[in-house]
């Protein structure tokens, strides 16, 4: 998908990608310099760069035993 038509859909790739590489995608940012060779074609153009991945609040409750 084109990087406009649905920006969402590049983060999450963006997030999972991390994730799966041992990097927490609550901490690092995209922008970071030193994570600059896992990006792909369509996460170069993120939107918000230099923003961590967002924690919606019902995520905070779901987890709760």
């Amino acid at each position: 998908m084109p990087p406009g038509l649905d920006d969402d859909i590049h983060r999450y790739v963006w997030d999972g990608r991390v994730q799966r590489l041992g990097y927490n995608p609550y901490i690092v940012v995209p922008s970071d310099p030193a994570l600059a060779g896992l990006h792909t074609s369509e996460t170069r153009t993120l939107n918000n760069p230099r923003c961590r991945a967002p924690i919606h609040r019902g995520r905070n409750y779901s987890s709760v035993p």
